[in-house]
């Protein structure tokens, strides 16, 4: 008559298997089933306790037959205890970062005991929740995922990203609306590019412009600053040199002879000067 799936689950469960594993007695095929009715139920008991053995012992395939997942990298149990890699591992997995305050190298040493010592489940149930939340707009949980808050007018770490999106961090890395590469002033191809950075990614390429920019690359400062860095003039914000000064004197058509001509200025109004941008 053999054994009922009732009773084959019953001692598979007594042995610390799950009903996830992919050989759970309720997912055997008929065949798999056939072969457990030839044995009693003590062979039964050795049978599932070996799947579970080896499993812990760091089998993958074990793993995936009695609790139904796949060991991420560096991890070769289910319960643990886990490797500090182990759970970098199941981090990256969930898709949070390194700068996350959550980040496993980042946690008290009793939270990182904690969780070296919960089943792989209960980690990635964590992991996902935080990331989970900080996608949902929980600022908390975007700093422990992402370890920034989302700037104003961007939904979401990974993307799409809106125009907006784009404009609030540009603007919040000194560019101006007035540079060539303003977001608004993008073509589709330039927008998909972004688009495929995440927002830390798209600080770093805006940081990067403006870097550029402030030092002293003309064509960066046109895309940042919208502004033709004038003859002897290297930055947008200053300070300038005289000779920047008698440029731009030049070049809205005033005279030398003139009494705000900047080799006529006083050392405090020559020195106010040269630290305003260039607008």
């Amino acid at each position: 008559m053999g054994h009922t799936v009732e009773c084959l689950t019953t001692i598979w469960i007594s042995k610390g298997c799950l009903s996830e594993g992919t050989k759970a007695p309720v997912k055997l095929d008929h065949a798999e089933k056939e072969v457990l009715d030839l044995l009693n139920v003590n062979e039964v008991l050795d049978n599932f306790e070996l799947v579970q053995m080896e499993a812990d012992g760091g089998d993958k395939d074990r793993g995936l037959e009695c609790y139904g997942i796949v060991y991420p990298e560096n991890c070769d149990s289910y319960h643990g205890p886990h490797s500090i890699d182990c759970l970098i591992a199941i981090w990256e997995e969930v898709g949070c970062e390194h700068n996350g305050y959550r980040f496993p190298n980042n946690l008290t040493i009793p939270d990182c005991e904690s969780m070296k010592n919960s089943n792989l489940t209960a980690i990635r149930d964590n992991m996902e929740g935080v990331k989970s939340a900080a996608d949902d707009g929980n600022d908390d949980h975007q700093l422990n995922c992402y370890g920034l808050v989302f700037p104003e007018n961007c939904d979401s770490y990974d993307g799409p990203h809106s125009v907006e999106c784009f404009t609030t961090i540009w603007k919040s890395k000194g560019c101006l609306t007035e540079g060539t590469k303003a977001p608004v002033k993008l073509v589709k191809n330039e927008t998909e590019a972004l688009d495929l950075l995440n927002v830390d990614e798209i600080f770093i390429t805006f940081e990067t412009i403006r870097m550029h920019a402030d030092g002293g690359n003309k064509d960066k400062g046109l895309e940042c600053y919208g502004v033709v860095y004038p003859e002897n003039c290297d930055s947008y914000h200053g300070p300038h040199s005289i000779e920047c000064l008698l440029t731009i004197w030049e070049e809205v058509d005033c005279k030398v002879e003139g009494y705000r001509y900047p080799g006529n200025l006083t050392i405090a109004d020559a020195d106010a000067l040269t630290t305003l941008n260039l607008t």
